[in-house]
């Protein structure tokens, strides 16, 4: 029997280094005959039920650690359920207390439990951190007062209060701490010091005993640490201390520990929590589950490049290193640490059954060639699982044999994709292909990623919808990067930076929480957004908001003055020029129960703003919670599908007043320090997602995460982002002296990864984003996949699946494609696939869907308004009128930002100069003009607009006197007409006697008004028995000239509109094709000037096509003019609607 003395602290023994055994395999499972022994030949074959173990003194301790090592956990599973159910505690109210590392392995466990057939029921399982704190407080009353104090919570405020009171004592800080944000930056810098410390208690408690003992650091430039862990300890106890004192223990009190302790399914944890439960197999029993990769002795399996350090430190040669499986060797550095520190505790009972090792394949014998029906995946598992290794050695020998796998095994697939959307099409093509297999369910598939939350949109745009809508669940989401809740309140806050722009304040009005709190639908937001933008609101709350933003206050394009002029407007008939006594503009838009939706905006405005206002300053933690809570009330109300994700936004906020108030915090902080607070809160997982609910599970690849399922899948095995790096603190202590067992992130996910490996039975899908989307310029994949994929090229022929850019490239849907991983089961995809290979057979890219030939219109009558709309764009008209198609152009988005002089485009200047027009005609003078257009938003802000506006009224005064009189006398007359079936009903404006019109236009002449003016002259030229003439006066550089069309006989005037008439009825059933610039050229110049009018464009240069007109090039392409019958329709309706009536040019 083994002896070991009685601990003289409570830190771990250095482990005893060994070196590894033969390959020692039992009789019945393939599995060594002691695992954790340096000679087989010691093993006690028959363990008792307890171990004395002598002291140094006349008294001795029982150990009740019973050791159940395997590596699958199935095995494991069925030895705890055996142990566990077949001997029932005396009580059968007492909890079976069951310790994990996750709860999804509780939730597993517990399924395991059920398909055995028995029921899990009064089970409890804690964590292991939780667990300790529980027992250390059941052990010791007043740990948990000394732990709260000491808590990760509390201690950023402990910090920051005394930096902020005593910062002379801490002359390290003070150059970090300086300058601006200093709060945000102490607050900030406290986290990191507190989550170090925490650290330290687990991983340096010796550290933390010296440094309290009064020593020195080993590190001068480490006494700061020192000083302020001895100040925010006081007179307190550290958890290091309790550890101290609980491996000291003799006994403990009556009913402090449960009867029996299990540890499940752990592979890895620090020392001391080993030590930890071995010192409490003293009191209670505990039966420890360990999950071991490998069947052998592998505390010695190292990397190629932890070899070459060993031989650089110790001397030797690289040859002595090149034994057992090359993977286990690089992926296992974490588990192989707390593998030498398992080996090296004596005191461990090791039951007769309890080395539980299965291995993953049949074999014919103990070789790496004795394989027996050998798949890709169950060869690779056993290879390290029996730690063979195969391929070349450094001498030129060929270990084990390459397989020849036949091409249907697919267990192991490796994908490189462009991006993360498209790794999550691909799996799921992959996924739908698995499924077909009745004997797979959605419950038997896994997928992990390093960080599910990058993935999250792209799970719900693909799954959400097709044949796997309904059958999968994402766990381990971040509330702060995947609820819209939380990312609103957010945008909240960053209005304190912003301008307060139009745009933002539409984003936030778009979240149905905040809508709904004001009464807000989602089909009022587009009445809304043409409410901003007729008002001309950009930026800015009012005046004194523009004077802190850049120092000149102003009150045009703010929100205070847009709404004032809608309510304004509303609230009291306006006379066209008329200002309100304290100068707003009144602006007509709103009317009736509009109004109730004006002041639900209005209501939003203001809270929104207000919020924004309240930001601004600093405040104790308690009030900013306060505030904060009273805002989420006030600016969010959630449907019952959100309401968990706002009681923890809630929750989250409450923290820090909380927090700074336990931690006698109470000095001024800005936002951003809460606003960082509430983040952190936000950011971790969520422990209620679900978990293996019969479902296909996305979650996070995190520790004891790798539970065996049939299909694992991992995405985001990219270069440079898994494993993720250890990214140390400049003054962290535990990296300037490495020891067993310390945390490390990077061995962390490479023994996470082994984990996922290990645990897959059927198949295994790794997929990374190995090319761009421009260029498809190449990168590896990260550097456990690049290891693996070396590897099972060494076992046998193999090769990734190169994606294509794009899910609807034809070859996915290829029948003789010869890659079965390189096919689609997407319909949608498919028929995006026939349109572009047909377009690639056509030589020529994809079209648009078709406009439609649609049937008559049966339109009875129409006004002669809206017949001059329908020939100023006639495809404009067919898609909004008829095909109910709806184009947005981006460049008709006037933005966050007012308009500058040089910003005003040519389609601005006109209106500008009809403004100025119509307020000339009402005789109104310079000054009122300027004042009304400035005050109406219609002219950039300051001296620039005044100018823009001089030389736009200054064009606009040249307007002959005879035309303003004109003008001025105009008068209504009604139309009402009978062509055929259809009938005009309307009005025109013409002269007192109605045997002339005058028609002004502030640009050159289009062939808009040419219509527009000939289809007046043939109306009114029917109305009228005498004859007629109209006037058309336009603005050609800046000077007028007068157009005019002569008197027509009435047949010919009924004859001309009867054509007129004609193309519009062909107009309701398929675009008709009248251009502004091609029937022009095509009219004077011919079809190949048609051509070059319809298709060039130079933007830079202010000059554009007909193809730029988002209409023209939904209904037509650049090689519409290839159609003969496009070009026959082109050349007619130029020729009837440019033609057909002579407009002659007056002489001045």
């Amino acid at each position: 029997m083994r002896k070991r003395a009685s601990p003289s602290c409570s830190f771990p023994r250095p482990a005893r280094r060994r070196r590894r055994c033969g390959s020692r395999r039992s009789s019945r499972h393939g599995g060594p005959s002691g695992i954790f022994c340096k000679n087989p030949a010691t093993r006690i074959e028959k363990e008792p039920a307890l171990r004395y173990i002598p002291t140094g003194n006349s008294e001795g301790v029982f150990v009740k650690f019973y050791l159940y090592t395997g590596n699958k956990l199935e095995r494991l599973a069925e030895k705890f359920i055996s142990l566990v159910c077949g001997s029932l505690p005396a009580d059968v109210f007492t909890p079976e207390t069951v310790v994990v590392q996750t709860q999804g392995m509780a939730a597993w466990l517990k399924l395991r439990i059920g398909d055995s057939g028995r029921i899990a029921a009064n089970f409890d399982t804690p964590f292991l951190v939780n667990f300790i704190n529980r027992t250390l407080e059941a052990v010791f009353p007043q740990f948990r007062a000394d732990f709260e104090r000491f808590s990760t919570e509390l201690l950023p405020w402990k910090i920051c209060r005394i930096l902020e009171r005593e910062p002379e004592r801490y002359p390290e800080l003070a150059a970090y701490l300086s300058g601006p944000q200093a709060e945000l930056k102490r607050w900030q810098l406290g986290c990191r010091i507190a989550d170090l410390f925490d650290q330290y208690q687990i991983y340096r408690p010796k550290m933390l005993e010296e440094w309290r003992a009064g020593n020195r650091p080993e590190w001068n430039d480490a006494d700061w640490q020192k000083r302020l862990y001895l100040e925010l300890r006081g007179g307190h106890k550290g958890r290091e201390h309790y550890f101290s004192e609980f491996f000291r223990l003799r006994a403990v009190p009556p009913g402090a520990l449960p009867e029996r302790v299990t540890v499940f399914g752990v592979g890895t944890m620090p020392p001391l929590f080993l030590d930890f439960f071995l010192k409490l197999s003293e009191f209670t029993v505990v039966n420890f589950f360990y999950l071991n990769p490998s069947r052998e002795y592998w505390s010695e399996q190292y990397s190629d490049f932890e070899a070459a350090r060993l031989v650089a430190r110790d001397g030797g040669t690289l040859e002595q290193f090149h034994d057992g499986n090359p993977l286990l060797a690089s992926f296992g550095a974490q588990g192989r640490e707390f593998f030498r520190h398992m080996a090296g505790m004596p005191e461990v009972i090791h039951p007769e059954d309890g080395e539980l090792f299965e291995p993953f394949l049949e074999t014919s014998g103990d070789g790496p060639d004795d394989y027996v029906n050998p798949t890709r995946l169950t060869a690779l598992q056993q290879d390290i699982h029996a730690m063979f290794r195969r391929g070349p050695e450094p001498d030129g020998e060929i270990t084990g044999r390459r397989f020849d796998f036949p091409p249907q095994d697919r267990t192991i697939r490796v994908h490189n994709c462009h991006s993360a959307r498209r790794e999550i099409e691909v799996l799921h093509d992959q996924l739908l292909e698995l499924l077909e297999d009745p004997e797979l369910q959605p419950r038997d598939i896994i997928v992990m990623a390093p960080d599910i939350n990058t993935y999250v949109p792209y799970i719900r745009s693909i799954f959400g919808q097709g044949p796997l809508k309904n059958v999968y669940a994402v766990s381990d989401r971040s509330l702060r990067r995947t609820s819209r809740i939380a990312d609103a309140f957010f945008e909240l806050l960053k209005l304190r930076h912003s301008r307060f722009e139009a745009s933002k304040v539409l984003d936030l009005l778009h979240v149905p929480a905040i809508r709904s709190r004001f009464g807000i639908e989602a089909a009022d937001l587009d009445p809304v957004a043409d409410w901003i933008e007729r008002a001309g609101i950009r930026w800015g709350v009012d005046r004194n908001d523009r004077l802190a933003n850049c120092t000149v206050g102003f009150e045009e394009y703010s929100w205070r003055q847009g709404l004032d002029r809608l309510l304004l407007g509303f609230a009291r008939e306006t006379v066209p020029g008329d200002l309100h006594s304290d100068g707003l503009l009144p602006l007509e838009a709103v009317e009736g129960s509009s109004s109730v939706l004006l002041g639900r905006l209005v209501s939003a405005v203001e809270r929104i703003s207000a919020l924004r206002r309240d930001c601004a300053g600093s405040r104790p933690p308690q009030e900013w919670s306060e505030l904060l809570l009273k805002a989420l009330d006030e600016l969010f109300l959630p449907a019952d599908e959100e309401f968990d994700e706002f009681s923890a936004l809630r929750r989250a906020v409450q923290l820090p007043g909380r927090q700074a108030a336990a931690a006698a915090y109470d000095s001024p902080v800005p936002v951003d320090v809460i606003e960082d607070a509430v983040d952190a809160a936000l950011s971790p997982a969520g422990r209620n997602d679900p978990f293996l609910r019969g479902k296909i599970t996305f979650c996070s690849l995190v520790p004891m995460r790798s539970i065996p399922m049939k299909v694992v899948a991992i995405v985001g095995l990219n270069d440079g982002e898994f494993p993720r790096r250890d990214l140390k603190l400049g003054f962290n202590l535990i990296s300037r002296k490495i020891a067993p067992c310390d945390r490390s992130r990077q061995a962390e996910d490479r023994y996470l990864f082994l984990e996922a490996i290990l645990s897959a039975r059927r198949n295994l899908l790794l997929f990374y984003q190995g090319q761009t989307a421009r260029g498809n310029d190449e990168f590896p994949p990260a550097i456990p996949l690049g290891e693996l994929i070396a590897y099972l090229k060494k076992s046998a022929p193999f090769e990734e699946t190169r994606h294509r850019l794009q899910p609807f490239e034809f070859s996915y849907f290829d029948r003789n494609n010869p890659n079965p991983d390189a096919r689609s089961r997407s319909r949608e995809n498919f028929e995006a696939a026939e349109t572009l290979l047909a377009s690639l057979r056509r030589g020529r890219p994809p079209e648009p869907e078709a406009v439609p030939h649609l049937e008559p219109a049966g339109i009875a009558a129409i006004s002669p308004q809206e017949l001059e709309r329908f020939f100023t764009n006639p495809c404009r008209w067919f898609l909004n009128n008829r095909a109910n198609i709806f184009l947005f152009n981006d460049e008709e988005d006037s933005g966050d930002v007012e308009p500058t002089p040089e910003s005003v485009d040519r389609l601005q200047q006109y209106l500008l100069k009809t403004e100025i027009g119509a307020f000339t005609l009402d005789e109104l003078d310079r000054d009122t003009q300027y004042r009304l257009l400035r005050r109406g938003n219609r002219l950039p802000v300051g001296h620039g607009g005044e100018l823009l506006f001089d030389e736009i009224y200054g064009t606009v005064q040249k307007l002959p006197q005879s035309w303003r009189d004109a003008l001025r006398n105009r008068v209504p007359m009604t139309v009402s007409l009978e062509s055929g079936q259809l009938r005009i009903a309307g009005t025109i404006e013409t002269a007192p006697d109605g045997l002339s019109q005058h028609l002004l236009f502030y640009s050159g002449l289009k062939p808009k008004y040419t219509v527009r003016a000939g289809l007046r002259h043939l109306l009114l030229s029917l109305m009228q028995r005498e004859p007629v003439t109209t006037r058309l006066l336009t603005f050609e550089r800046g000077e007028p000239k007068e157009h005019r069309l002569d008197a027509v006989s009435r047949e010919e005037a009924q004859s001309v509109l009867n054509t007129y008439l004609a193309l519009f009825l062909e107009g309701q059933q398929t675009p008709l094709p009248f251009f502004e610039k091609a029937s022009q050229a095509c009219f004077e110049r011919g079809l190949e000037a048609a051509r070059r009018a319809f298709t060039s464009s130079c933007k830079a240069g202010g000059i554009t096509g007909d193809l730029d007109d988002p209409a023209v090039r939904r209904c037509y392409g650049p090689d519409s003019f290839d159609d003969p019958g496009f070009t026959e329709a082109l050349e007619r309706c130029a020729r009837i609607l440019l033609g057909s009536l002579e407009l002659k040019e007056v002489e001045p």
